[in-house]
């Protein structure tokens, strides 16, 4: 039984890879997180027991994102499936101090 449970929406974090702009990749890196999600991959890196509560669509994304918390120790047993919906994404670029540009960051949500 967990010790902690989060609840809380996750995003799925594209980026390219290196310094590119969005516009200019051609793949993209996927990340999973989210605040709370986040603290209790941490809460169990650190021997905590926990679980995490939300709503995923069954989708190959969703199942991924599951996946994703799965592996870092976090119980997704009681995570609610909806045969709708997307999860929410973020497309970010890292900052490229030699050719002027800083970070820039876009969410989407549905």
């Amino acid at each position: 039984m967990a010790e902690v449970l989060g609840l809380g929406e996750v995003m799925i974090r594209l980026t390219p890879p290196g310094a590119l702009r969005l516009e200019q990749a051609t793949t993209l890196d996927l990340d999973v997180g989210g605040a709370e999600l986040n603290t209790l991959v941490g809460l169990s890196h650190l021997g905590v027991a926990t679980a995490w509560l939300s709503k995923l669509p069954d989708t190959p994304l969703g199942r991924l994102i599951a996946s994703r918390a799965r592996a870092a120790g976090v119980d997704t047993g009681p995570v609610i499936w909806t045969p709708e919906g997307a999860p929410a994404s973020t497309s970010s670029s890292r900052a490229a101090p030699r050719a002027g540009r800083s970070s820039t960051t876009a969410a989407t949500r549905r």
